[in-house]
């Protein structure tokens, strides 16, 4: 009889099929959700003063003879490469926030809150009140 369970959980397995989550796994992930909440101005006044400047490439320069040097300058430019798209991700972040500002007169984030951590943080609230 438990041959049996092992073998119908192996070919379901082999089928792609996935195993019923138990009750504990489905009330984590209900208790998990998606909330959008409102940057304080602080928040807002460090997301607008940050001045992003790009870091200049490598272009042209010539290769050298060091196999050694020539790799630490790859991993350089991939490093500026990546260091320059970060750049545009905080450009982007400061456009919408000033469009929100804007339109809104304040900014949001979704941010991923527990009804666990909802229920901590009102207690907080209602004892520092």
């Amino acid at each position: 009889m438990a041959g049996e369970f092992s073998d119908v959980m192996q070919e379901g397995a082999r089928l792609g099929l996935k195993r019923c989550s138990n009750a504990e796994e489905a009330a984590a992930k209900r208790k998990k959700m998606m909330v959008k909440e409102r940057l304080t101005t602080e928040e807002v006044e460090q997301l607008l003063s940050f001045v992003p400047r790009p870091f200049p490439l490598r272009d042209g320069k010539p290769r050298s003879d060091d196999p050694d040097i020539n790799e630490a300058e790859d991993l350089i430019d991939s490093i500026v490469v990546l260091l320059n798209s970060n750049t545009q991700v905080i450009l982007r972040a400061q456009a919408r926030a000033r469009e929100e500002l804007r339109t809104k007169g304040y900014v949001e984030r979704w941010v991923t809150k527990s009804s666990a951590a909802d229920a901590d943080a009102d207690e907080m609230q209602a004892s520092t009140a």
